[in-house]
């Protein structure tokens, strides 16, 4: 949850930028200030490929000031 409807945007920029793909979520999908990213994971997901699917949100989640 990253609750702030510009941010999450600008979250999910970031993240696709660098190559994966996932959806933000914004109200009305959503209740207002409860934005969220949307992943979908699968089994024929490597757990390479999970891993740094991880780095990246986290860096972005970083970059974005939303965590340390």
């Amino acid at each position: 949850m990253i609750n702030s409807d510009a941010k999450v945007l600008g979250v999910a920029e970031k993240i696709q930028e660098r190559g994966l793909f996932l959806n933000p979520v914004t109200y009305p999908a959503v209740p207002k200030h409860r934005s969220r990213l949307r992943i979908s994971v699968s089994a024929a997901h490597s757990e390479a490929e999970l891993e740094t699917a991880v780095g990246i949100i986290k860096g972005a989640l970083a970059e974005e000031g939303v965590c340390r």
